[in-house]
Parts: C-alpha cells; structure tokens; sequence
C-alpha cells in the first residue's frame, strides 16, 4: 500500500518518507550501537548518510551529524582510520556551514525555520563549539587505535609462549596408590601452609 502511494507521490512527499526513513536508519544504528552490533551499526548509519546526501545540501548540520555518528560507530567497530576520516567530514561539513553562513548562503536548516531566536550569530557560535568536540573525538579514537595496537602486538609476543603451556584442563593429578603411605613430615608442611 505505502509503495504503491510513494508511486503517485509528489517529489516533495517522497522527500517527506525518505527523511524519516533517514531518520529511522539513524535510530535504528544508535540502538545497535547501544546492543554492541557494530557492523550493523555501521550498515545503518552509512545508508542513512548516503540518504542524506541525496537530501540535503553539502552544509548541512544533518549530514555533519551523521558523520559524526557513523565515525563513533566505525571506532567501536575497531576501523580506527575510516572512523578517524568520518569524524574529519563532519568538521569539513561544519566549517563549510560556518563559511556560507558567514557569507550569508548557507542552506535551509528545518530545525531552525520555527526559532524565534534563531541568528547565524549564534548558530556561528554554536558550531565552533562543536568543532573542538569533535576534534577531541578524533585524538580519542586515535588514541583506542594505539591502544588496539598495543593489545595485538602483547597477545601477538605472549601467544607464542602460551601456545607451548597446556590448559588447566589437561593437567593430571597425580593419585596416590593403593597402599602408599603419607609420611607425617610431608603432612605437617602441608598443614603449616609449607
């Protein structure tokens, strides 16, 4: 029914079902982000941004945003450098926003249509605050990269060692034979935790 209705559709009610089906494939990423599937994570929020693409203009704060989340998930995902690269594109996006809001040519924000207050002033304002966030975002990711590193070249050295030592599991006991006695020395050490 709904497929058959986006056939007669307007542009401008299609553009109205693709933007919430972006907005869907966003959520959808955030809660697998939450349930620690990161590949699927990942899938959701690159669809979602190729989506926005097609949606908005190159300035817009959506497709920063997205950017943003799609670098947070690919770091969870241990793809340091693309998630490094995404975090990059959303500054990129912001800067640009700043640049055309400061020659007065930026695009349309629908979040900002409705707000009495709003002024690129503060919109200006606002994004520079966001940058040194996103840059601290990316020193962070860089810095798991490391620590990623570090651990794969720690298990790398330590597994060549362990490869030669048995599991716990395989360990035998040594039982004592019918007969044997316990001398009472070696019992007395045992007991005086000797």
């Amino acid at each position: 029914m709904l497929f058959r209705s986006l056939e007669s559709a307007t542009p401008e009610e299609k553009k109205v079902v693709d933007v919430k089906v972006c907005e869907t494939l966003l959520l959808l990423g955030e809660v697998s982000l939450e349930s620690e599937n990161y590949e699927q994570a990942v899938t959701d929020i690159t669809d979602c941004l190729a989506k926005r693409k097609v949606l908005h203009a190159e300035d817009s704060r959506r497709i920063a945003e997205t950017h943003f989340d799609l670098g947070v998930a690919l770091g969870h995902f241990n793809k340091f450098d693309e998630a490094i690269k995404s975090l990059e594109s959303s500054i990129a996006v912001l800067k640009k926003r700043i640049a055309n809001l400061k020659e007065k040519t930026e695009s349309k924000d629908e979040s900002k249509a409705s707000d009495a207050f709003y002024t690129r002033e503060a919109e200006i304002t606002e994004i520079e605050s966001l940058i040194p966030e996103i840059e601290e975002k990316i020193q962070d990711t860089k810095d798991m990269k490391d620590q990623d590193k570090e651990k794969t070249q720690e298990s790398g050295f330590s597994g060549a060692a362990k490869s030669d030592a048995k599991p716990i599991s395989s360990i035998s006991v040594k039982r004592k034979a019918e007969g044997e006695s316990t001398s009472p020395t070696k019992k007395a050490h045992v007991q005086n935790g000797n």
